[in-house]
């Protein structure tokens, strides 16, 4: 009987470390999670600064040929 006690105890306390474990593991992807979206400033100025390039391309005047002109 004093058998089954310990047992029974010991698979509580394996229980409670496993969800103790597990809580913790979501805790710290949630903790990432939340960083990376923190941190798009690095890559949406990267993106800005390209799109004002490609802009800057765009709205460049064409040169023409003088020649062609006339």
């Amino acid at each position: 009987m004093k058998a089954l006690r310990i047992g029974g105890y010991s698979g509580l306390a394996a229980i409670a470390l496993t969800l103790l474990v597990t809580m913790c593991v979501i805790l710290q992807d949630s903790v990432i999670a939340s960083r990376i979206q923190q941190q798009p400033l690095v890559g949406s100025a990267l993106n800005s600064a390209s799109e004002s390039v490609a802009v800057s391309k765009v709205s460049l005047p064409q040169k023409t040929n003088p020649l062609l002109m006339r």
